[in-house]
């Protein structure tokens, strides 16, 4: 397989996966307050225990932009700097896009999102739908 087919697979499965994914808003008001080095570490420590913390749950994730860019399905998602090799994927619904096309690669965020859980190496989270 190619490196650009995996790159297009990796897109696809995360699109797939935001797609899925309910609102952000938090059933009881509380939020889970994390980093994106914090998610990110957390999440390739110990998967099953990172997916107890913070899968489903609201959270307000702080980090620094990576990247600005569109998905397979053209949806909108950001990249959060996770790890000197790693990134957080936060995946947005169209509404968002004017919003994110103010931001820029450096800009420290803090968003608030949803946690979908890891898919091939990468967590991600749904935000602003």
């Amino acid at each position: 397989m190619t490196k650009e087919r995996i790159a297009r697979r990796v897109t696809f499965l995360i699109a797939v996966a935001a797609a899925s994914a309910a609102n952000a808003q938090p059933a009881n008001g509380s939020w889970v307050r994390t980093t994106a080095p914090e998610l990110y570490a957390a999440y390739h420590d110990n998967e099953v225990a990172a997916d107890q913390t913070y899968k489903g749950k609201s959270l307000r994730i702080r980090g620094m932009v990576v990247g600005i860019a569109k998905d397979v399905l053209n949806h909108p998602y950001v990249s959060l700097a996770g790890s000197q090799f790693g990134t957080v994927h936060l995946q947005f619904g169209d509404r968002s896009a004017s919003e994110l096309a103010k931001l820029h690669r450096g800009m420290n965020i803090e968003v608030t999102c949803r946690g979908d859980g890891m898919i091939i190496g990468i967590p991600v989270l749904t935000c602003g739908n």
